[in-house]
C-alpha cells in the first residue's frame, strides 16, 4: 500500500512481487499441521514440482528463509574451510558470495568484473589454470544491474579445466532472479547447485529458499562435517519430512504458483518474459536511456539514468500511478533505475508504458506516439496470464 489509503502498488521491482492469483489462493487456504500426511503429501509434490522447474532429477531442499539463506547453506554445506572458490564478481549479488566464504573460511578468489558486464568462458579459463580452486560461484543474473551469465558456456569451460586437472570442480549457482524466468537447464548443462527463492519467478510471498542438488552436490554433503545447524542442507534431504516448523502456508503458496507455470509450460514463459523484458528495454532505449547491461535478463532491466533523477523518477510513478519500480543499490543509487516484469499481465504493461511516457515529458524525454504503439502490440500478444 501507499500513502494513498486502500490502494495497491504494482511492483514493477525483481522481488518481492506481486503474487499470482494461484498464490494467494495457496496462501489464502486454510493452515494445516506439517506433521499431518495432507502437508507431506503437498510437500513431495512440491518438491517434484521444483526438479522439473531446475530440470533436475536430484534433490531439492526447501529452507525456510530468503534466497540468500539458500546461498549461505550451499557454502556452509558443500565448501570446507581453506578451500579456494572463484567468484566472479560485478555488483551487490555476486559479492556475496565472497563475503559468505569469508565467514565460513574459505578463500574467495575474486574476478573483478565491470557494472554491467557478464563474466566471460575465456576469463573464466584463465583464472582456472591460474589458480587452484575446488569450486566456482556464479550468479546467473547480477540483479543489481540486469546482467545475464552464460551458465552453459562456463560450465563447459569448467568441466574441460576439471577433466586437465584430474579432479572435480564445483559449479554453486545464484538462480535467484532466473528460476522460472530465464532459460535454466541444470543437469543437460551440469550444474552442481543452483539456489533460487519464492518471491520472484515463483510470483509467491518472500520467506522460502530452494537449493536444487545433484549428486555431486550431494556426495559433498555427505563427505563435509556440517558447519550449520537450521542451515544443515542434510536436514532437508531424503523424504517428505520437514525437520523444523515450515512457513506451511507459503509453501502452499509456492506450490499452488509453480503448479500453474509449468501447467503454462517453461518454454512459454521463458519466451513470454524475453518478450516483454524486450519491449521495456526497446521503449526506455526510444526515449534516449542507455541500458546498464551488455546482455541483460528477463527478470529486470536496469537503464543509466543521466540527467533524470531516478528517485524522483519513482516518486512520481508511484505517486501518480500506483507503480514502483527499483532503484540502484550501493553505488549505483542514484545512477540507475531497473524495471521488471515478472507477473505481470498484459493490462499491467500497457498501463506501465503510459505512465513512463507521461512521467518522463516532465523530465524532457519524450516517449514517441509509434514507438509507444508498438510497444502495446508487444506487450499486448498475451500468451502467459498469472
Amino acid at each position: 500500500m501507499d500513502s494513498k489509503p486502500h490502494r495497491s502498488l504494482n511492483l514493477f521491482t525483481p522481488g518481492p512481487v506481486n503474487l499470482s492469483r494461484a498464490a494467494l489462493e495457496g496462501l489464502g487456504a486454510p493452515t494445516i499441521h506439517h506433521r499431518m500426511e495432507e502437508f507431506e503429501a503437498l510437500y513431495g509434490s512440491f518438491r517434484e514440482d521444483l526438479r522439473v522447474a531446475f530440470r533436475c532429477s536430484g534433490e531439492v531442499a526447501v529452507l525456510t528463509t530468503s534466497g540468500t539463506g539458500g546461498m549461505e547453506a550451499a557454502v556452509a554445506c558443500l565448501l570446507r574451510s581453506g578451500e579456494k572458490a572463484l567468484i566472479p564478481v560485478s555488483g551487490k549479488f555476486s559479492e556475496r558470495w565472497a563475503n559468505l566464504c569469508g565467514i565460513y573460511g574459505v578463500r574467495p578468489v575474486v574476478v573483478e568484473i565491470g557494472a554491467g558486464l557478464s563474466p566471460g568462458p575465456e576469463e573464466i579459463e584463465t583464472n582456472l589454470k591460474t589458480h587452484d580452486v575446488s569450486s566456482v560461484l556464479l550468479t546467473h543474473c547480477e540483479t543489481s544491474t540486469a546482467a545475464l551469465t552464460d551458465l552453459k558456456a562456463i560450465a563447459e569451460v569448467v568441466r574441460e579445466a576439471s577433466k586437465r586437472q584430474g579432479r572435480e570442480i564445483t559449479i554453486i549457482v545464484d538462480c535467484i532472479s532466473t528460476f522460472c524466468v530465464d532459460e535454466l537447464m541444470m543437469e543437460a548443462w551440469d550444474l552442481d547447485c543452483c539456489i533460487s527463492c519464492s518471491q520472484k519467478g515463483l510470483l509467491s510471498p518472500p520467506g522460502l529458499a530452494v537449493v536444487a542438488l545433484n549428486q555431486k552436490a550431494m556426495d559433498l554433503l555427505k563427505r563435509n562435517s556440517p558447519k550449520a545447524y537450521y542451515l544443515n542442507l542434510a536436514n532437508y534431504v531424503g523424504g517428505n519430512y520437514y525437520p523444523f516448523t515450515p512457513a506451511v502456508n507459503v509453501i502452499k503458496a509456492a506450490y499452488s504458483s509453480l503448479h500453474q507455470i509449468l501447467s503454462v509450460g517453461l518454454d512459454n514463459v521463458w519466451r513470454h518474459y524475453k518478450e516483454v523484458s524486450g519491449a521495456i528495454s526497446d521503449l526506455l532505449i526510444s526515449a534516449g536511456f542507455r541500458p546498464v547491461a551488455k546482455v541483460h535478463g528477463n527478470a529486470v532491466v536496469a537503464f543509466w539514468s543521466a540527467s533524470v533523477d531516478p528517485i524522483k523518477l519513482g516518486t512520481m510513478l508511484r505517486q501518480r500511478h500506483g507503480i514502483v519500480i527499483a532503484q540502484g543499490q550501493a553505488d549505483l543509487r542514484g545512477r540507475i533505475f531497473r524495471i521488471s516484469p515478472l507477473g505481470k499481465n498484459a493490462g499491467d504493461l500497457e498501463a506501465l508504458g503510459i505512465a513512463l511516457a507521461e512521467i518522463l515529458g516532465a523530465f524532457g524525454r519524450e516517449i514517441k506516439a509509434n514507438s509507444l504503439e508498438h510497444y502495446k502490440k508487444v506487450v499486448g500478444r498475451e500468451k502467459v496470464r498469472w
